[in-house]
């Protein structure tokens, strides 16, 4: 695992949200919670995000990276427990969890 494996990393996770942004058309009022959820547990996992893109320091992109991922299973684990049985686009909401990378997480958690 080296920088550009992070990075590229970064940017899947960069792509999938904005492919996730992108099937918004509008917000009914039936599914204005969880979007509202989403969307600021999304703004906290974007943060390190653009760094990693940016800057060739391994180890501080390996902390940034090591955040998003456990932002990212944290906000499964709440969607799973808030909204166990709540839809968005047709898709339950964990289909649009689990479809994050996590291609580094067991290194980074031996790191």
């Amino acid at each position: 695992m080296n920088n550009h494996d992070l990075q590229q990393e970064a940017e899947k996770i960069l792509n999938h949200h904005v492919q996730f942004l992108a099937q918004f058309e509008k917000i009914d009022n039936d599914s204005f919670e969880i979007t509202a959820f989403i969307l600021k547990s999304l703004s906290n996992i974007l943060k390190p995000l653009p760094k990693i893109l940016v800057t060739d320091d391994l180890e501080l992109n390996k902390r940034r990276l090591f955040e998003a991922y456990n932002l990212i299973s944290e906000l499964k684990y709440n969607l799973e427990f808030l909204f166990p049985n709540e839809t968005l686009f047709g898709e339950p909401l964990i289909a649009y969890a689990d479809c994050y990378p996590m291609t580094y997480a067991k290194q980074l958690k031996k790191w």
